[in-house]
């Protein structure tokens, strides 16, 4: 099938659409609670056990020499030595360690809306460009887990990364499905 269950998550954000919920998430994205709730699917996708994650070709392709083999882009062998060496970053007490600097990095996050808020809201109401602000409340926290105390000669580098994120977010061809030219 060409565009494998794609007509079905259409199907099922259509029918959500016709009956608002409060819950965004639900709202949105309907068919992830449709299939968390296929318990059939979920013991399946549990015992897959292959290393072949099925990652689109056209990442390592046309960005490979940009992204590299990371993560994102890794299938197989790569992947799973990847996913080794992180994963003790993310144990249960190395991330109960990054909480308190996440809490403290959201008051602040909070603090400076409530700043906006008081100097420039009539009524208490003011619009919020929140995408920037987001933006720097997490390169902030990525930056302090990843360099400590010298925190600041981090933060230089989300800058560079966001560059690229926009130069690469221009419209593409690629991955398109039947697609396979190549692009110069």
């Amino acid at each position: 099938m060409i565009l494998g269950n794609i007509p079905e998550m259409k199907r099922m954000v259509s029918q959500i659409s016709e009956t608002p919920k409060i819950d965004g998430c639900l709202t949105v994205l309907p068919y992830f609670q449709h299939w968390t709730n296929n318990f059939e699917l979920v013991k399946e996708i549990s015992r897959f056990r292959s290393l072949d994650l099925g990652k689109p070709a056209y990442l390592q392709n046309e960005r490979g020499a940009l992204l590299g083999k990371g993560l994102i882009t890794a299938n197989g062998a790569v992947w799973s030595h990847q996913r080794k060496t992180i994963a003790p970053q993310l144990g249960t007490e190395k991330v109960k360690d990054m909480v308190k600097l996440m809490v403290e990095s959201g008051d602040t996050l909070v603090k400076t809306w409530e700043q906006i808020i008081d100097s420039e809201g009539e009524d208490g109401i003011v619009e919020i460009m929140a995408d920037q602000h987001v933006r720097n409340f997490t390169s902030y926290i990525a930056s302090k887990m990843l360099f400590g105390n010298d925190h600041h000669k981090g933060i230089k580098i989300f800058p560079k990364c966001q560059a690229l994120i926009n130069a690469m977010g221009g419209a593409t061809t690629l991955g398109i499905p039947l697609s396979r030219k190549k692009l110069m």
